[in-house]
């Protein structure tokens, strides 16, 4: 029986990628004015983590440049974060705040932790979410949500996300993965989908165990 809900957020809670599209032509403009990324580009980048991202992004410069410029992008966009929130998807709102009534939520993204403490005191949802893990620790994104289950004592979880990384992440996690079809990626593979929020939310609380009420 699932005990808790584990969320993956770029894709899965909003969608980042025109805002992120939008920072990093503007440090683009500032730095490599012969480059330009695209929202095709940047979605099939979901999901990765910075050094990757950074390679792939920038693929004609030395790694320590790369890293450099992917990290102006990440402060251009907390920066436009500020002035303008990127859209949620459809029914997230209020679907995160009626499953945390009824079962123990959690964070677990490929984000920088500047990002993710933007969103959670920023988007109005922190206050749902009983934990949260980065991957600025290091540890890939299996690992992170092994970390939060254990330091929350959990024993049975899934783990819901958009991508083929984030299926493999729940693979590593030894949990089971959710993909929802609304997101920057595909995973043809998933035995469980959903193409909403609210279709998801209405899922989970018609499969709530008796004992998440005790």
């Amino acid at each position: 029986m699932v005990k808790a809900l584990i969320f993956d957020l770029d894709g899965t809670l909003w969608n980042s990628v025109q805002s992120f599209v939008d920072s990093c032509n503007k440090v683009f403009q500032r730095h490599l004015p012969q480059k330009k990324t695209t929202y095709e580009e940047i979605a099939s980048y979901m999901g990765f983590q910075t050094r990757e991202l950074a390679q792939s992004l920038f693929p004609n410069v030395s790694e320590e440049q790369s890293i450099f410029f992917l990290k102006q992008c990440y402060k251009q966009h907390l920066l436009d974060l500020d002035q303008k929130l990127p859209p949620f998807y459809e029914g997230v709102r209020e679907g995160i705040e009626e499953l945390s009534r009824l079962y123990p939520v959690f964070l677990v993204s490929n984000c920088n932790s500047s990002y993710l403490k933007h969103f959670l005191k920023h988007s109005g949802l922190g206050k749902f979410f009983s934990d949260s893990e980065c991957a600025e620790n290091g540890n890939s994104k299996g690992k992170n949500i092994r970390l939060v289950m254990e330091r929350n004592h959990i024993q049975s979880a899934v783990y819901i996300g958009d991508t083929s990384g984030d299926a493999k992440a729940a693979e590593e996690a030894s949990v089971d993965f959710i993909f929802v079809t609304y997101g920057c990626g595909n995973v043809p593979q998933a035995k469980k989908r959903f193409d909403s929020f609210p279709d998801l939310v209405a899922h989970f609380k018609k499969e709530l165990p008796a004992t998440n009420l005790d």
